[in-house]
């Protein structure tokens, strides 16, 4: 569906020009040509990479058209393009909110260049996180999603667009019954937004975090049924640093609603526009207390990993580390995370089991 070329690289100080052709899927969501598909596809498959020179939309009776990018949204893995014409078919999104474990869904799109697919299967799961990035909550199907099928739409039985197929777990590079489609509620707003020419921004705290876990539980004395986000650094200078939220915080609501994981923290404060008070109701030292945080803009996913932070996995285990060593234990030796480690992610190849599609 999409081609064309990336720059890249140098050959003694000149610009090398690499050809890279991407294939995807997409569905148009306006009689005048919008269409909406995933940021990888149009990357080179990778979601955060640079967009292709060329992107080329071949309709099902092989018409082909030239496509604008309009926006491409790297932490979702969304995009919007734009064809010129005029009466075309489209779909509509549907309310994900609503889709429940069991229901038939029909997924569409381009397996292997074939041509345009339908496969049928059942919500196999929602709200699934694949550690593909910070706002994870995928629904999971079993219908056969293949390489070219990214950007597809998956349909409820009434013709709603209820998600955008965008990965698969594949031990083998091929379908076994475990694809993953980015919520209508997530891609609706988002697209909405890029088809006005809006650049997405999210709210930001400037700390890592992790869920808190049974060690930390019990290090810091507190209850069972106590749960929540547990703060492992504080970025010096951010947002969080300036309200006074400190290390071993635990944030246990947001604005008056319940946290139990640091994922849904994590969305929360997506959420928020930046300058928005963040009201954040945390525990510390036995104590419950209220910091009203003013919320930043989030970095970029390259330039929050440049700084190291946002790596839950890193965050909890300095979190864990603290505790242990306050206990006066030692050190989780050989535990410790690799340089650079991250949880596994979906790529364009196969790693850990999870391909981009």
């Amino acid at each position: 569906m999409f081609g064309g070329q990336q720059g890249g690289g140098n050959n003694g100080g000149r610009p090398v020009t690499r050809e890279a052709t991407s294939l995807g899927s997409g569905f148009i969501i306006s009689e005048d040509g919008y269409i909406v598909t995933n940021s990888h596809v149009v990357s080179g498959g990778q979601p955060g990479g640079n967009a292709v020179g060329s992107i080329t939309v071949i309709m099902p009776d092989r018409k082909e058209y030239a496509a604008k990018l309009i926006g491409k949204d790297a932490s979702s893995d969304l995009a919007v393009l734009k064809i010129e014409a005029r009466g075309l078919p489209f779909v509509k999104f549907g309310d994900s909110s609503q889709t429940r474990v069991g229901d038939w869904i029909v997924a569409i799109g381009n397996p292997f260049g074939l041509g345009g697919s339908v496969t049928a299967g059942i919500v196999s799961a929602l709200q699934r996180n694949i550690g593909a990035g910070p706002y994870d909550r995928y629904i999971q199907t079993d219908a056969a999603i293949n390489r070219g099928n990214s950007g597809g739409p998956t349909f409820d039985i009434y013709g709603r667009v209820i998600g955008v197929n965008s990965a698969i777990f594949s031990p083998t590079g091929g379908s076994v019954g475990i694809g993953f489609a980015i919520p209508a509620a997530v891609a609706r707003p988002i697209t909405e937004r890029l088809m006005r020419g809006e650049t997405i921004e999210r709210g930001y705290l400037g700390v890592s975090i992790g869920t808190l876990s049974d060690e930390q539980r019990q290090a810091l004395g507190l209850a069972a049924t106590v749960k929540g986000a547990i703060i492992a650094e504080v970025t010096p200078g951010g947002p969080s640093d300036r309200a006074g939220l400190q290390l071993e915080d635990l944030v246990v609501a947001l604005n008056g609603k319940a946290i139990e994981t640091s994922t849904e923290l994590t969305r929360q404060v997506a959420n928020a526009a930046s300058g928005d008070i963040l009201r954040l109701e945390v525990l510390r030292e036995g104590r419950r207390l209220t910091v009203n945080v003013r919320a930043g803009r989030r970095p970029s996913q390259a330039e929050l990993l440049a700084g190291q932070g946002g790596d839950e996995q890193g965050a909890r285990f300095r979190a864990r580390e603290r505790l242990r060593l306050r206990q006066g234990q030692g050190p989780l030796r050989g535990r410790r995370p690799a340089a650079g480690h991250r949880a596994p992610r979906c790529v364009t190849a196969e790693r850990d089991g999870l391909v981009r599609r």
